[in-house]
């Protein structure tokens, strides 16, 4: 994995885990790490709309 990726997940990871008020000392698994993707994913494509909308204004 590559490190920028693999430090955002871990900031990711310990955001959700502090804001769920849970603890978890393992590492994080596939579905953590695929479910972190498809959300930065998320905020990419609508970060996109804005910037279009913004821009036909």
């Amino acid at each position: 994995m590559p490190v920028h990726i693999y430090y955002l997940a871990r900031c990711l990871q310990k955001t959700t885990s502090k804001a769920g008020v849970h603890h978890y000392m393992g590492t994080a698994s596939h579905y953590a790490l695929k479910s972190q993707f498809n959300a930065l994913l998320e905020i990419l494509l609508w970060f996109k709309d804005l910037m279009q909308k913004q821009k036909i204004k």
